[in-house]
C-alpha cells in the first residue's frame, strides 16, 4: 500500500471521527428518545420561547369588583373567540358586578377594558365574560380530546398578579367529580392563576386552571375544556351558597347588617362607558364625512366604518350592563331617565348603521339615501335627549357624589 493511499485512509478515519464528534450530542438525544419510545413513553417536551409566544397573547388578567366598586377578586382568563368572549373560572367572577379585563401587552397606564357577564356553568366552575371586540385578539385553539395521564402540559396565568407567568408539569390523573371532568396536574397553580389556561405542547387548550390542594405536593387541578359545552347564557354571576356548616341559617350572628351602597364608583364607571361611546361616535362621524367629501362622482356611498360599529357595540354593552344590575347602586330615580334615553338611542343607532349599509349596497339610490338621512336625523335628536338626561343626572347626583361629571370622559369638542 502506498504512503499516499495510507494517508488518504487516515484522513478518511479522521474526518469520520470528527463527524461523529460534532454530532455526538444529536445522536445521544436520538438514542434516548428511541429508548423512551421503546418503553412506551414519549420524550418529554420542554417549554420554549416560541411556545410561550404562541400561548401568552391568549391569556388575560381579570379584576372583579362589587356594587360599591371595592375589589372582590382577581384572576386569569383565556380569549375564547375573536368577538371578545373571555373564559374563566366561576369562582373568580361569582358575586361580582364590575369586571375589568387587562389584555397582554397593555401598559400600566392603559385603562382596562370593561366586561359584562355572558355565560355560566357554575356546576362546572366555568363562566365567560364579554368585552367589546378590539383588534388583535388571539383566541385559543381547543384540544380535540381530554389529555392522557403523563402528557406534558403548560399553565399560563397571573399568579399573585404576576401577569403572563408560565409553568409546566405533567397530567397526573383524570378525575370526575359530580359529573365534572377535572385534570390533575403537577403544573403549579397559585392564587391569581385561577381561570388561566392549561395547554398541551401543540398549543391547544385542554383545561382552565382552577385550584390547588395546599396540604399535598403538586396536587393541582384544571377543569377540562370539554366542559365548555355546558355553558349557558346568563346576565349575572350569583354568589354560590356557603357550605352547610358555615351557612347563615346555622349561625345567624354571622349575617352582616346591610350597608347603603356607595353610588360614586358606579357613576364613575358609567361616565367612562358613555364617554367611550361618545368618542367612537364622534370619530365615526368625522371619518364618514371625510369619506363623503373625498367621494368622486359615480362612487358608491361610503359604508359604515369601524368606529360607527364600535360605537354601536359600546352603547349596547352599556344597556346590557344596566339590565344585569351593574348600576343598581345608582338610585333608580337618577338612572331611570338616563337609561331610557340610552336604550332608545341604542335601538336607533343600530337602525342608522343598518341604513348606511343599505345605502352603500344600493349605490346612492334615492329611497336608501332618504332612509339614511331620516335615521341620522332621529339619531341626532336622541343624542340631544341623552345629553339632557346626563345633565339631569349630574345635577341629581351632586349631593351624593360632589364633583361628579358624566361628561368627564367625553372627548373635547363633542
Amino acid at each position: 500500500m502506498s504512503r499516499s493511499a495510507s494517508g488518504a485512509k487516515a484522513a478518511g478515519r479522521s474526518g469520520t471521527l470528527a463527524l461523529f464528534a460534532q454530532s455526538g450530542a444529536l445522536w445521544l438525544v436520538l438514542m434516548l428518545s428511541v429508548a423512551a419510545l421503546a418503553r412506551g413513553q414519549e420524550p418529554r417536551l420542554r417549554p420554549t420561547p416560541s411556545l410561550y409566544d404562541r400561548l401568552s397573547p391568549s391569556v388575560v388578567s381579570i379584576t372583579v369588583s362589587g356594587r360599591d366598586g371595592a375589589p372582590l377578586a382577581s384572576g386569569s382568563g383565556v380569549i375564547l373567540s375573536s368577538d371578545g368572549v373571555i373564559l374563566t373560572n366561576y369562582h373568580v367572577v361569582e358575586g361580582g358586578v364590575f369586571f375589568d379585563i387587562k389584555l397582554p401587552g397593555q401598559g400600566v397606564d392603559e385603562r382596562p377594558i370593561p366586561a359584562r357577564p355572558f355565560q355560566c356553568a357554575a356546576g362546572q366552575h366555568l363562566a365567560t365574560l364579554q368585552i367589546v371586540p378590539v383588534n388583535g385578539l388571539k383566541p385559543v385553539r381547543l384540544a380535540k380530546k381530554v389529555p392522557a395521564v403523563g402528557d406534558h402540559v403548560f399553565a399560563v396565568g397571573s399568579p399573585l398578579g404576576l401577569e403572563g407567568s408560565l409553568s409546566d408539569g405533567i397530567v397526573s390523573q383524570i378525575r370526575e367529580d359530580k359529573g365534572e371532568v377535572l385534570i390533575q396536574t403537577t403544573a403549579p397553580i397559585s392564587h391569581g392563576s385561577s381561570g388561566g389556561g392549561l395547554f398541551l405542547g401543540d398549543g391547544s387548550l385542554v383545561g382552565i386552571t382552577a385550584l390547588s390542594i395546599r396540604a399535598g405536593q403538586g396536587l393541582n387541578f384544571a377543569v377540562s375544556a370539554e366542559e365548555i359545552s355546558k355553558l349557558v347564557p346568563c346576565t349575572e354571576f350569583r354568589a354560590l351558597p356557603p357550605p352547610a356548616e358555615t351557612s347563615a341559617q346555622e349561625n345567624p350572628e354571622a349575617v352582616a347588617t346591610p350597608t347603603p351602597l356607595d353610588p360614586c364608583p358606579s357613576l364613575e364607571r358609567f361616565s367612562k362607558a358613555i364617554g367611550e361611546f361618545w368618542g367612537e361616535n364622534d370619530l365615526g362621524n368625522v371619518e364618514f364625512l371625510d369619506a363623503v367629501k373625498r367621494r368622486r362622482s359615480g362612487d358608491p356611498m361610503p359604508d359604515a366604518n369601524d368606529h360607527e360599529v364600535r360605537a354601536l357595540l359600546c352603547i349596547q354593552v352599556l344597556v346590557e350592563d344596566e339590565r344585569s344590575g351593574q348600576y343598581d347602586a345608582i338610585p333608580s330615580q337618577l338612572r331611570g331617565p338616563v337609561f331610557r334615553a340610552t336604550g332608545d338611542l341604542a335601538t336607533q343607532y343600530e337602525q342608522m348603521v343598518s341604513a348606511f349599509r343599505t345605502a352603500h349596497l344600493q349605490g346612492r339610490s334615492a329611497p336608501a339615501m332618504q332612509q339614511a338621512s331620516d335615521a341620522t336625523g332621529e339619531t341626532m335628536r336622541l343624542l340631544q335627549t341623552l345629553a339632557s338626561a346626563l345633565l339631569s343626572l349630574q345635577h341629581g347626583a351632586a349631593t351624593a357624589c360632589p364633583g361628579f361629571n358624566p361628561f368627564k370622559y367625553v372627548p373635547q369638542g363633542s
